[in-house]
């Protein structure tokens, strides 16, 4: 089995695909924590792939934030937001450990100038609202990964570059809009021939009452669709890192990977 995982408000949509291309079937599952994904599924996962930031840098950018903007282009390099520093999402842990033992709260924005003040200092940058607002899902998925035995089965992925590696297209429209949504569903398509079908009549056995959004789901199952590209043949995995490649603080890469037959990007 290979999972992709995506956020979806409070939640995870986890894409579930078996099979080859000749033969693949597709679920859809909807967990609160990730824990609980791979306490049912774990054992039968060969590859998850999750669009959130893993590692984490303590000095400087992420160099893959920054070469992902560079792939999505001027005009798309806003589907991508630079990751928070180790020590910022440490700080925010410390406060967060504080608020529960009592100890008199910040208010928001005293913690926010607390939070940010050692991001600008380690990355020259401030965090944005959506950077600061995933901070809290990012050290739990952290926790989850920290958790496995073997972290190297879980890397951090984004669904953007997964779907131009796939596809002949350099970019793609909105996913918010339905121009976008048909651009992506036809790279699934070609990869799952049935899909498009199973989905119209499938019903609940496909989607197994599923709320997130139709791009939350197309991106969870370009996720899954990459992981299994990646493990069927290794040859095809590209990350996207510093060179040389380092890992964080907690042994974790800092990378965003996906997976290309022939590269586009080198």
């Amino acid at each position: 089995m290979y999972i992709g995982v995506d956020g979806s408000k409070n939640q995870w949509v986890a894409a579930l695909l078996e099979g080859t291309k000749e033969g693949t079937t597709i679920r859809y599952v909807q967990v609160e924590h990730l824990e609980e994904l791979w306490a049912e599924f774990g054992t039968a996962c060969r590859k998850l792939l999750i669009d959130m930031p893993l590692g984490l840098s303590s000095s400087g950018k992420r160099r893959c934030d920054e070469l992902v903007m560079d792939i999505l282009g001027p005009a798309n390099k806003k589907r991508c937001f630079h990751a928070p520093s180790y020590n910022a999402l440490e700080e925010w842990r410390r406060l967060s450990h504080a608020d529960s033992e009592g100890v008199p709260s910040l208010s928001p924005r005293e913690r926010y100038n607390a939070i940010n003040g050692i991001n600008v200092k380690e990355t020259q940058l401030n965090l944005t609202p959506p950077g600061y607002a995933l901070v809290p899902r990012i050290a739990n998925v952290r926790d989850f990964v920290l958790s496995i035995a073997d972290r190297s089965m879980v890397s951090e992925a984004h669904p953007e570059v997964c779907f131009i590696a796939l596809s002949n297209r350099g970019s793609f429209s909105s996913k918010h809009h339905l121009p976008g949504l048909f651009e992506r569903l036809a790279v699934i398509q070609a990869e799952i021939p049935n899909y498009i079908n199973d989905l119209a009549n499938g019903g609940n056995r496909v989607w197994n009452n599923v709320s997130a959004k139709m791009d939350d789901v197309l991106d969870a199952t370009v996720l899954a669709l990459t992981a299994r590209m990646m493990m069927e043949n290794p040859a095809s995995i590209r990350r996207i890192t510093n060179e040389p490649p380092i890992n964080d603080l907690s042994g974790i890469p800092i990378e965003i990977v996906y997976a290309q037959q022939q590269s586009q990007f080198q």
